[in-house]
């Protein structure tokens, strides 16, 4: 498992908190169309994504015995990971 470390300090106690999207429905009734453009074309990206580079980095990564996070897997969920961090109180997104 990867070590998840602050971009501004550098300390690795961090807090993970997922958030899902609760307005997928209403985004589906209200803009039908346009929002399944919209997730058919995040999925073309994540697909090639996919193709071009993770899985190659992650043969990589697995030949020298680290861990390695998808690139291509926040295109396909619907739910960002948002960390805290306990030292400077900083949040971002990994």
């Amino acid at each position: 498992m990867s070590v998840i470390r602050c971009p501004n300090c550098g300390d690795t106690h961090c807090q993970l908190s997922s958030d899902k999207s609760k307005h997928g429905f209403i985004k589906l009734f209200f803009f039908g169309l346009f929002y399944l453009s919209w997730i058919l074309f995040k999925w073309g990206i994540g697909l090639v994504v996919f193709l071009c580079f993770d899985w190659w980095i992650a043969i990589i990564k697995k030949s020298r015995g680290e861990a390695y996070y998808w690139k291509s897997k926040r295109f396909f969920t619907f739910s960002t990971k948002t960390y805290y961090c306990h030292n400077c109180g900083t949040n971002f997104r990994a």
